[in-house]
């Protein structure tokens, strides 16, 4: 169920920002790290990491602009024919557009809308209880953020070079997608197996990420590993974030169209996800949900977490159609009697 918000609730809660007014506890900052974390595969600019995306907002319906009762009351209008022209005035189209961006200087992530500071988080640093106000209010916004920012850097990089107004070599295409740190990949000949396997063994791959094709953060990236065994290579594709799961589907069929044998990671848990027969496995929210695999049965093949958060539509739905494990018992040791303690005169 995608969250619904529109343009009047938006300037709201960006008026409220403005005005030194925070939305961030520790739920809503976990999801802000998600956030940067999907944004991430958007290229930089500048010294501090700066991305941008214009993101388009629905009007809405004339109740998502306000109650007719209350502008009433107000006096800001005296009938139903005021308050319609006076949404109309304000949003006269059926949608706005709004320029979202982030930077990061040192351990600190910024994100802006309009140009103006929304908030700022550090990444190593937890916000303190009772510091912020308006949670729930907050929480709906980056619930809607994050999926806003996914939808939408999906459409743009799920053609890759569809539209592009040039012809990309292969070597192109992976600069312009890829990670960067390649351990001088970039520099060999592309035809020469003998320097690739120069390459390959030198060690200088140790640190790097030259097989990050499509990069990301540290659980949003896709990569294509190439391996030696038996004087023979290999490919191994790897990317089942939920994020990129839609792109690494895509690649495998490319693959096994063009007859190029492959080994999918994760390549069950992937058929379930895509067509949506996967488990979502629910962690507590002090727990940020990436890398939760510890926490859960290895049969059941999770690889997707989250946090229940506190929406109070989509909260109750999600609870009623969860499937939860069984509470540890606490049982008493009756195989050794407790032990008096000694007492000495």
């Amino acid at each position: 169920m995608r969250t619904k918000l529109y343009a009047p609730e938006m300037d709201a809660i960006l008026g409220q920002a403005s005005h030194g007014q925070g939305f961030v506890n520790l739920v809503n900052y976990l999801k802000l790290k998600e956030i940067y974390a999907v944004f991430s595969r958007v290229k930089p600019f500048g010294d501090d990491d700066i991305r941008h995306i214009w993101l388009e907002v629905e009007r809405g319906r004339i109740k998502a602009f306000g109650d007719y009762a209350d502008y009433k009351e107000s006096g800001e209008v005296e009938n139903e024919d005021d308050f319609e022209q006076l949404w109309k005035d304000y949003y006269p189209n059926e949608t706005k557009w709004y320029k979202f961006q982030t930077s990061k200087y040192k351990d600190d992530l910024y994100l802006y809308f309009e140009d103006k500071l929304f908030c700022s988080i550090n990444i190593n640093e937890e916000p303190s209880p009772g510091k912020y106000v308006d949670y729930k209010k907050g929480e709906r916004f980056f619930k809607w953020l994050l999926e806003k920012i996914t939808n939408e850097i999906t459409k743009l990089f799920n053609d890759y070079f569809k539209n592009s107004a040039e012809t990309l070599t292969p070597l192109e295409k992976y600069l312009s997608m890829a990670d960067g740190r390649d351990a001088g990949l970039r520099k060999i000949g592309g035809n020469s197996s003998e320097a690739f396997h120069t390459w390959f063994h030198s060690g200088d791959t140790v640190g790097a990420h030259p097989w990050e094709i499509c990069r990301g953060g540290n659980s949003t990236h896709i990569s294509l590993f190439a391996s030696e065994r038996n004087g023979k290579w290999g490919i191994r594709l790897a990317g089942s974030s939920i994020v990129r799961v839609e792109e690494t589907a895509r690649m495998a069929v490319a693959l096994y169209d063009n007859k190029i044998p492959f080994e999918l990671t994760q390549a069950e848990e992937i058929v379930q996800m895509v067509t949506g027969n996967d488990f979502i496995g629910i962690v507590p929210e002090t727990i940020f949900p990436r890398y939760c695999h510890s926490l859960f049965p290895n049969e059941d093949n999770i690889i997707d977490f989250m946090n229940l958060g506190r929406d109070t539509e989509i909260t109750p739905k999600i609870i009623e159609k969860s499937f939860w494990y069984p509470l540890d018992k606490i049982e008493q040791n009756l195989t050794s009697a407790p032990q008096k303690p000694s007492v000495t005169t």
